[in-house]
């Protein structure tokens, strides 16, 4: 891992800017820089496939933790029930909003759930506080009060903790769930992320 720290200046804004370059282990380069400036950081990823080794990525993308006092969630996007690449066209785009439990969407097996798929911008909201994530690119949204290690230990509903943050995921790219025989089904190739392509993703956040 290598890093750099600079100030650099935009839209007549002046940003602290930290940059990350890693190499993976399957030999892709990933680049990550924040740009801070008093009313939000801007956010960057970008993937170079390099000399990758492998043919497909599960999603690219970013997770952040939040904390638990935010309650509520409204984005532009698809919904309002949750929808995947490869099962969207039901979810109309528009404006949505409700209560992050309901955000979330409960299996008998514990399994990922709760995308909203095209996203622009969401907002979380407590009584006292939100935080506005927007982009200028569609993007997929996960929210969830456990983290992935939970949800691959979990067998059951009701083994799944409740954790004292929520775990959200802001991807550019996810696989779609497959399944179109209803029995199993391999997804769609044009549904399952390239290794071998490049891939970037950029936001902004803002806290109120």
């Amino acid at each position: 891992v290598s890093s750099e720290m600079r100030t650099v200046k935009r839209g007549g804004k002046k940003y602290s800017q930290i940059k990350y370059d890693y190499k993976t282990t399957v030999g892709a380069l990933l680049t990550l820089c924040y740009e801070f400036s008093e009313a939000e950081v801007k956010v960057s990823l970008n993937y170079d496939p390099a000399q990758v080794e492998v043919e497909s990525l599960p999603r690219f993308g970013m997770r952040m933790k939040t904390p638990i006092f935010y309650d509520s969630v409204s984005w532009t996007g698809r919904g309002p029930w949750e929808n995947y690449p490869d099962r969207k066209n039901g979810a109309l785009f528009g404006e949505y909003s409700m209560s992050v439990k309901d955000y979330q969407v409960d299996y008998v097996y514990p399994q990922d759930n709760s995308n909203r798929s095209d996203c622009y911008d969401f907002t979380l909201k407590s009584p006292n506080r939100s935080l506005q994530v927007y982009s200028m690119e569609p993007f997929n949204l996960r929210i969830w009060n456990y983290s992935e290690e939970d949800l691959e230990k979990a067998r059951h509903g009701y083994e799944l903790p409740q954790r004292d943050y929520l775990n959200i995921n802001i991807d550019k790219e996810i696989i779609g769930v497959g399944g179109n025989d209803a029995w199993g089904a391999k997804t769609e190739p044009q549904y399952i992320p390239s290794a071998k392509e490049p891939h970037s993703l950029s936001f902004t956040i803002r806290l109120e």
